[in-house]
């Protein structure tokens, strides 16, 4: 489907509302269906990280971080829970 129904992959939105509702693990999985998909996506590695950090999976964490710092080009700073 060209253009796709929704404009930017609404699982990155459900993983934010499930790491704010304190369901980590669950927005893990969200984000990794995303990834699967969107392999690129710089919103879905960030949500994957704070949750695999909200899990105190530092060590997964550090390698979602690396994968995103190779993805991301924009300012960091712009990367907040919020905007999923």
């Amino acid at each position: 489907m060209e253009p796709p129904y929704w404009y930017y992959p609404v699982r990155q939105s459900l993983g934010a509302a499930l790491l704010e509702a304190g369901k980590p693990a669950e927005a893990e999985q969200v984000f990794t269906q995303s990834l699967a998909q969107f392999p690129h996506n710089g919103w879905a590695l960030y949500g994957l990280m704070k949750a695999q950090q909200a899990q105190n999976n530092e060590a997964a964490a550090q390698e979602t971080e690396k994968r995103l710092k190779q993805t991301w080009a924009g300012d960091p700073a712009m990367l907040t829970l919020k905007r999923l």
